[in-house]
C-alpha cells in the first residue's frame, strides 16, 4: 500500500477529517504518516482537555522518535468498536485521492496515479467510476463521443466522489 509514497503531515489530515486512533494507526502502519503524528494528536487532545487518560498523557509526553507502539495499540483498543479498520481505510482512500486531486498538475497523467491508488486499496468499488480502464456501467448511458469527453466524465466522477466523501468525513468544528 502507498506505492506512490504519499506522505502527509498531521496538520494536513487533521484539517481535513476528524481523526481516531485507528486512523492514525492505519496511516502510520501504511507509511502515510510518521509516528510523531500520534504524539501530536495526543498533545492536541491533552491541551483541549486536561482530564485525559494517563495513557494519552504518556503518549503526549513522548519526544519525536520515541516508540509509540504500546500507547497507540492500547488507545486503539480503548476506542469504540464502531471505529473499524475498514472505516480507517476508507478515510485514507479519501485523503489520498483528495491530495492527488489538489496536486494533479504535478503529474503528467494523474489518472495513472488513481489506478495505483485503486490497486493499493484493494480495488474498492467506490472509486471504480473514475478508474480510466474500468468499463462504463449500463446505467451511465452511451459511450462518450470522444476521448476528451470520456476523460472529462472521469474527472467529474472523481470530483463527485470527493464531494460525497467530504460530507461523510468532514472535519466537525467545535461550536
Amino acid at each position: 500500500m502507498n506505492s506512490l509514497s504519499i506522505f502527509f503531515t498531521y496538520e494536513y489530515i487533521s484539517s481535513k477529517v476528524d481523526i481516531t486512533w485507528e486512523d492514525l494507526k492505519f496511516g502510520i502502519d501504511h507509511g502515510f504518516l510518521s509516528s510523531n503524528a500520534a504524539i501530536k494528536h495526543a498533545t492536541k487532545l491533552a491541551a483541549e482537555n486536561p482530564n485525559v487518560s494517563n495513557l494519552m498523557f504518556g503518549l503526549a509526553s513522548l519526544y519525536p522518535g520515541d516508540s509509540i507502539q504500546q500507547y497507540l495499540d492500547q488507545l486503539v483498543k480503548s476506542e469504540s468498536v464502531t471505529e473499524q479498520n475498514e472505516l480507517a481505510a476508507e478515510k485514507w482512500l479519501y485523503l489520498t485521492l483528495y491530495w492527488l486531486y489538489e496536486n494533479k498538475e504535478k503529474f503528467p497523467d494523474p489518472l495513472t496515479q488513481v489506478e495505483e491508488i485503486y490497486a493499493d486499496f484493494d480495488y474498492p468499488e467506490s472509486i471504480s467510476k473514475f478508474v480510466s480502464y474500468m468499463p462504463l456501467e449500463e446505467d451511465e448511458g452511451p459511450l462518450p463521443p470522444t476521448r476528451e469527453v470520456a476523460i472529462s466524465n472521469i474527472y467529474k466522477n472523481w470530483v463527485d466522489y470527493l464531494v460525497s466523501q467530504n460530507r461523510r468525513f468532514m472535519k466537525k468544528h467545535k461550536r
